[in-house]
């Protein structure tokens, strides 16, 4: 079942995070990121799981997926040190894969002399409701 896999790795995070001194500043934070490699097998540059109100989102954040895409282009970050980039690099207009629960979504980002000018991304309006109208 689903919940419960979220509800054990939430629980195993704040454990560990316990364990590291950190568990009341994980719960006062109000989030947590969880950064994993991008598997060679699985479509991303790099996965996220984030963990939210003390569960684990069921996608990915807008704004967590747009700081995550910059910083794997950014040296010295835990994204970029954990991103299997597969041709996405610096420069003008470079896409970054990000793998979620939902899916894979890509982020444009633009970077130069290690300053971030630009993240974004094309999202499309998923459909909320189809019916029928009759007009007289």
């Amino acid at each position: 079942m689903e919940s419960d896999w979220r509800s054990s790795l939430c629980g195993g995070v704040l454990s560990r995070a316990r364990k590291l001194g950190l568990g009341d500043e994980v719960r006062r934070a109000g989030g947590l990121v969880l950064v994993g490699d991008g598997h060679p097998d699985r479509p991303g540059d790099l996965s996220l799981r984030v963990l939210s109100m003390q569960r684990v989102h069921h996608a990915c954040p807008m704004t967590v997926l747009l700081c995550a895409a910059a910083a794997t282009l950014l040296p010295g970050t835990v994204p970029h040190g954990a991103a299997r980039p597969r041709g996405a690099r610096p420069g003008c207009g470079a896409t970054v894969l990000v793998a979620h629960p939902k899916g894979v979504a890509a982020a444009t980002v633009r970077i130069g002399d290690g300053t971030v000018h630009s993240v974004s991304v094309t999202r499309t309006a998923r459909r909320l409701l189809a019916g029928e109208a009759y007009l007289s």
